[in-house]
């Protein structure tokens, strides 16, 4: 028996797929764990040069650095990526379309280079990218431990995003971290 299928164009009624590591039992359970600063030691540990603030996601994080440049809507913000794949998650581009538009390449109106690190692969010879003279945000949402040959992952980037949901079994929870918060 051959079936038909109807495909609606209903945005309310499309699949959604999510890729977070947590799960409804996970959630049950951290509601009910004692409060703990080890991240914050961690944090503290690893940055301590920085200054950090806590954001409800890392597209939070984002927005807060995109918003400290007072970007203009004709300006760009160029993406690299460790891959050089063209997707880019709409959660990054989304952010940047508040703003301003966004590129794979440097164009003439890129003001700031955004670096994502993907998947645990860190971007490497980050600081021969100094060379452009643009400042640089680093997105470490999937790579929160990672770090490349020269050391430089979240050192180069005058702002650092990490979102906590892509590591830890939580929903919620970002960071940003700079040079001058």
């Amino acid at each position: 028996m051959e079936r038909e299928f109807y495909l609606s164009d209903d945005k309310f009624l499309k699949p959604c797929y999510r890729i977070s590591p947590f799960t409804t039992k996970d959630l049950a359970e951290n509601s009910c764990l004692n409060f703990d600063d080890s991240i914050l030691k961690f944090l503290n540990n690893k940055f301590s040069s920085k200054n950090f603030i806590f954001t409800n996601t890392g597209r939070e994080a984002l927005s807060t650095a995109l918003r400290f440049y007072s970007l203009k809507k004709d300006d760009v913000v160029t993406i690299f990526t460790t891959s050089g794949n063209y997707y880019v998650s709409s959660c990054v581009t989304n952010e940047i379309e508040k703003y301003c538009s966004w590129s794979r390449n440097i164009e003439k109106k890129t003001k700031i280079l955004l670096i994502i690190h993907e998947f645990g692969f860190p971007y490497e010879n980050l600081r021969d990218l100094k060379r452009y003279n643009f400042p640089i945000i680093e997105d470490c949402a999937h790579s929160f431990e990672s770090q490349n040959k020269e050391n430089s992952v979240g050192i180069v980037g005058y702002f650092v995003v990490y979102s906590f949901p892509k590591f830890f079994p939580i929903n919620v929870g970002g960071t940003l971290f700079s040079k001058k918060i």
